[in-house]
């Protein structure tokens, strides 16, 4: 069992950490939690308002790793459906182009393919892909695993 009898009410600016030893279920936790995995029992509701992001374990999930770095974020913005609510009507272009620069990705870089983006560089392209939906919550698992300095300054200035 993991969980027994556990009914909480997230509210604006809670922070909740989920904390134990290794193996006792809190990624699967945080799977039901997201919707990812179904419960063995009991229910999950969440307000009609709410955008969940996403960070996991399982790195940055691409269809095509050939893709430019910049087409990578141009579609996010444009699955997202925010940006003309989030920068004033910016374009997608427009809006993909803020998000590397505020993700202190070197302008050189914006046309290499994914594939060739170094681990620290992919999670940090993960992590810009989940806050491009801006989610009003959010959901880390493990964050700071396999995370370089500037991916865990961009986190730090995201969450105050």
């Amino acid at each position: 069992v993991m969980l027994d009898q556990f009914t909480y009410d997230f509210h604006r600016n809670d922070k909740i950490g989920i904390v134990g030893p290794n193996g006792v279920g809190k990624s699967t936790f945080l799977k039901v939690f997201a919707g990812e995995l179904q419960a063995d029992s009991g229910m999950m509701e969440s307000g009609p308002t709410v955008v969940l992001g996403v960070y996991d374990q399982m790195g940055l999930q691409v269809d095509d790793e050939q893709q430019t770095v910049l087409h990578f974020v141009q579609e996010r913005v444009e699955a997202s459906g925010v940006s003309a609510a989030t920068s004033g009507g910016a374009l997608p272009d427009a809006e993909a182009r803020q998000l590397l620069k505020q993700f202190e990705f070197p302008r050189d870089r914006w046309n290499d393919r994914v594939c060739m983006l170094s681990g620290g560089e992919r999670r940090r392209l993960q992590l810009l892909a989940v806050l491009s939906q801006n989610p009003n919550v959010l959901v880390l698992d493990e964050p700071s695993n396999d995370m370089d300095l500037n991916t865990l300054s961009a986190l730090e200035t995201f969450l105050t």
